[in-house]
């Protein structure tokens, strides 16, 4: 029910209507709440999914980082003095210049 709907059911209030009305605003009130409940329970869902899917994305992305820098990095054993250590934040900068 719009503002319009409801102005236009109030200005035809009669005494002998009232309570018909009345009940029917109330009906409609109900279903307007009822509406609003679903949809709030609807972006609830929602929210918890995007938080669990986040999560997710998240400890992929971990999982990523860490199995890239344990294939570029050069095992211990093998490491030289001329060979040069990156730091994390070099190896990100690296893949994210590789990818593109």
């Amino acid at each position: 029910m719009t503002v319009e709907e409801f102005n236009n059911i109030v200005s035809t209030i009669t005494p002998d209507s009232a309570q018909s009305v009345a009940v029917s605003l109330s009906e409609a009130f109900a279903d307007k709440q009822n509406e609003v409940d679903t949809a709030i329970q609807t972006i609830s869902e929602k929210n918890t999914e995007i938080g669990r899917l986040n999560t997710r994305i998240k400890d992929l992305q971990d999982t990523n980082m860490k199995l890239f820098t344990r294939v570029t990095a050069p095992s211990k054993d093998k490491i030289t003095e001329d060979d040069v250590i990156k730091t994390p934040e070099e190896i990100a900068k690296e893949m994210f210049n590789s990818a593109y």
